[in-house]
């Protein structure tokens, strides 16, 4: 009888746990004073029998919760198997020798934990090609010219001459500034571009160290542009422009923070490769590689956002992975008009990151919806607060031509939202959208230590789109007699008056039990407290 020994297992003492298990497995007591506990595993590893004639279990020792005893079937077995048949999906050579490591190489044994088959599984798949360094709104030079950059404020086109190249910037708002035009003796390949100054940068080329050039648009001082040559073996990746400063981001993986007048205020370190570099107003984004993907397709991309309002002060926000469409690369990666990071990935999805809700993102507009046939591509410029400004490329080229000038397409911001109606998406990701918008103005305008009085006007015409819209669907609800989607809306309005709409809405769609509970809406409003009962929650049954 095994009972004994397994009330005297619990008394062993901690210094041998081993041969306190081994007498409770072998039903003959505790060990012999004085045993260790690797005599007591020893002895019942030789497969010696019991005095009852009792073959003695196997003794494995592993962390677990099954007492200590091997089962080919368990937990981590179980998934080793299935990621080993992951990897043979993959059909390559290495990921069908990593399937048999996964595995153990035969069906008796266990083979590696699951955390080392997820491992083997990411070691065999074929990785994706790491994506170059990106010009945001640059396309490749071709019958001598090029576009070096064209954003909301104005185009950077340049044209090669044999012995130099010839530069002209041209500004969409041909009344604030005027063409400009400049020699470039340097081979410029990259340029940024706002509405106070515009930055060249070239790589080494020619026995010239990469150079970097700052013109700023009007100054009242003269001698007022700047140049940098970086040291040799520095190249400069990619440039930005913000309000009252300038990076350039280099090969030595350091992003180099310069004032408007070419003071050096800050010299960052980044970790990855880099993809891209953006900058409006105070803000500054940074995307670099963060490793392989987590598909064999897929890019692994980190965005830094940077507050550079204090140049010299720099503050990181965030480091966050950037989303991307499955097996996608990034396209473009910029700041709307209004000042919010956004980007566009080769799959046509348009994202925004939203500060206000902890620096999250949210697709703005799917562009393969608005194309007219798949040979159709976006050509990304810029970001308004509802369109996106775009060329329209056909067949396989993905960017335009310099001459004759491309013209300019908008197209609308659609949320890619799934309602249950017909109507409603629209409306629906209008809504969405300027209640975003809202939150991130508040959020601007506290950054910017603007009071209330300031800000009042441009809030209470927000809060009225927002109300307008949530009405407008709040009628198509009354329309289809759907009482608790209507209430549910009413509750989002934050004016008095649109209330008073909603009320007048349900009184005229006969609908009592809505126009009742708006009316007692309106009364805990209107005394600044909160309604007696839950308006959402069904009247009580009559008795019987």
């Amino acid at each position: 009888d095994a009972s004994p020994a397994r009330a005297a297992a619990p008394t062993a003492t901690p210094s041998a746990p081993a041969a306190a298990t081994a007498a409770a497995e072998g039903g003959d007591g505790a060990a012999p004073e004085g045993s260790t506990p690797a005599a007591a595993a020893g002895g019942e590893e030789g497969g010696d029998e019991s005095k009852g004639g009792r073959r003695r279990l196997r003794k494995v020792v592993h962390d677990s919760d099954d007492g200590g005893f091997s089962d080919h079937d368990d937990d981590e077995a179980v998934e080793a198997a299935m990621l080993a048949a992951q990897l043979k999906m993959h059909g390559t050579h290495g990921a069908s020798a990593a399937a048999d490591a996964a595995t153990g190489g035969g069906a008796g044994s266990a083979g590696l934990s699951a955390a080392k088959a997820a491992a083997a599984l990411l070691a065999a798949a074929p990785a994706a090609p790491v994506q170059e360094v990106l010009q945001p709104s640059a396309t490749p030079l071709r019958n001598s010219r090029r576009f070096l950059l064209w954003n909301l404020t104005g185009m950077v086109l340049s044209r090669d001459e044999n012995t130099y190249s010839a530069i002209e910037v041209e500004f969409n708002d041909a009344t604030k500034h005027r063409t400009m035009r400049l020699t470039d003796h340097y081979g410029f390949s990259m340029a940024a571009l706002d509405e106070a100054a515009v930055l060249f940068a070239s790589r080494s080329n020619h026995g010239n160290p990469s150079t970097v050039v700052y013109r700023p648009l009007a100054s009242w001082a003269p001698n007022s542009d700047w140049q940098v040559q970086l040291e040799k073996g520095e190249e400069a990746v990619a440039v930005a422009v913000g309000h009252k400063f300038a990076l350039v981001a280099t090969s030595a993986r350091y992003l180099r923070v310069y004032s408007h007048t070419g003071a050096p205020r800050s010299l960052l370190c980044h970790g990855g490769p880099l993809v891209a570099l953006a900058a409006s107003r105070g803000l500054a984004a940074l995307v670099t590689h963060a490793g392989r993907g987590a598909l064999s397709d897929d890019q692994a991309l980190l965005v830094t956002l940077y507050d550079l309002r204090e140049p010299a002060r720099p503050v990181r926000l965030a480091s966050e992975l950037l989303p991307l469409s499955p097996g996608a690369t990034l396209d473009w990666v910029g700041f709307s008009e209004a000042g919010a990071l956004s980007t566009v990935d080769s799959a046509g999805v348009v994202r925004q990151c939203v500060r206000s809700a902890g620096l999250t993102w949210m697709p703005i507009l799917h562009c393969a919806s608005a194309k007219k046939s798949k040979a159709e591509h976006h050509w990304v410029v810029g970001l308004t607060g509802a369109q996106l400004m775009c060329i329209l490329c056909k067949g396989d080229d993905k960017y335009p031509a310099t001459l004759p000038r491309p013209v300019l397409t908008a197209l609308p911001l659609a949320m890619p939202l799934a309602c249950s109606e017909p109507a409603e998406p629209q409306l629906e990701a209008q809504r969405i959208a300027a209640m975003v918008e809202l939150d991130e103005y508040r959020l601007a305008a506290t950054e910017a230590g603007l009071g209330e009085e300031e800000t009042a006007e441009h809030t209470m015409r927000l809060v009225t789109k927002i109300d307008s819209l949530a009405l407008k669907l709040f009628q198509t609800a009354n329309k289809t007699e759907r009482n608790a989607r209507a209430l549910d809306l009413a509750l989002s309005l934050q004016l008095p008056k649109s209330l008073h709409g909603a009320l007048k809405l349900a009184n005229h769609f006969k609908l009592g039990p809505l126009a009742d509970r708006l009316s007692r809406l309106l009364e805990a409003r209107h005394d600044d407290a909160d309604p007696d009962e839950d308006l959402e929650s069904a009247p009580p049954r009559a008795p019987p």
